[in-house]
């Protein structure tokens, strides 16, 4: 017998144990609470647990955020977080059900959508397509033992996390150029140093002597780099800025990952000799009726980076 069960007490330690068993090192308690417990977009993040026969045997959150359309428009969104099945327990259906869960969750949240943020080799990206969702391509972009630091670009300068410069990233993602895409939406200073400041890893701020910020926050011995501001449209440009994180992680020993939803930055990474693996941005609308213009989700141009997608 299977039960679901929605925002249990108590859950906290079992969950992570759980999903350490699936992920490998996911993260500790820090992380959870970021992931799990912080308020995102002023609500607070829904926990579904699933049971069988008493046992835990799946789970996965829903996070809330707001998205921005090119048009001006704007839409709630729910974020499938963090879903696990422990191995003994697969191939029974269990996350079928947890996106019919996430789903619901969603839509009584006042959600217009359900994303998800998938690799195309997933198991969970073959359920959500057979669901109906609409597929968004994007790559998850890594450097490799192969990959090289190449000579001639920029050195990045690290900035102190002051009040000022977390300001000039905050009003850099509002600018025009940004609203020519779809995009997650910040409308106050807060929830952006929530998303990319303040997060369970030590972050760092950079620039470059052209003017590209970068945030990275340091993973093991990998830098993410959770968000870049740089002409994206401008492949050269944008080519030197992030050869500028590349070089500088290397320099320093480490690996370096993002994730974009960008065409010009997965053709930029391959310049630099950076590996991608193909993902989607999954999208399953709550309401049909309510967006049958399917042009809000799919027929423009989506900027999401690392950071964005919790």
């Amino acid at each position: 017998m299977t039960s679901i069960i929605i925002n249990p007490r108590g859950i906290q330690d079992e969950y992570l144990r759980c999903l350490n068993l699936c992920f490998g090192n996911w993260g500790d308690r820090q992380s959870y609470h970021w992931y799990f417990e912080r308020r995102t977009s002023g609500m607070e993040t829904d926990l579904i647990v699933l049971r069988e026969n008493d046992k835990l045997a799946a789970g996965s959150a829903v996070s809330y955020r707001r998205v921005a359309f090119a048009d001006g428009t704007a839409a709630r969104v729910g974020i499938m977080t963090g879903s696990w099945t422990l191995p003994q327990f697969r191939g029974r259906g269990h996350f079928t059900q947890i996106i019919k869960e996430s789903l619901r969750l969603t839509a009584e949240a006042g959600g217009s959508a359900l994303l998800a943020f998938v690799t195309e080799e997933n198991s969970s990206f073959r359920q959500l397509a057979k669901a109906g969702a609409a597929l968004v391509p994007a790559s998850y972009l890594f450097s490799t033992p192969q990959t090289q630091a190449r000579a001639g670009n920029r050195e990045i300068n690290r900035l102190e996390k002051s009040g000022p410069v977390i300001s000039e990233i905050f009003a850099r993602l509002s600018d025009d150029e940004a609203r020519r895409y779809c995009r997650f939406l910040y409308s106050w200073e807060q929830d952006f140093r929530s998303q990319f400041i303040d997060r369970p890893g030590e972050t760092e701020i950079f620039r470059d002597a052209s003017g590209c910020f970068g945030i990275i926050e340091k993973k093991g011995e990998t830098d993410i780099l959770q968000l870049f501001l740089a002409d994206v449209e401008d492949e050269a440009a944008l080519t030197k800025c992030l050869g500028s994180f590349l070089f500088h992680a290397l320099c320093e020993g480490r690996k370096l990952f993002l994730y974009s939803t960008l065409p010009t930055v997965a053709r930029a990474c391959t310049r630099l000799g950076i590996s991608i693996k193909p993902g989607f941005l999954t999208i399953l609308t709550t309401d049909g009726a309510a967006f049958e213009a399917a042009h809000y989700w799919t027929n423009c141009s989506w900027n999401v980076q690392s950071g964005d997608r919790v």
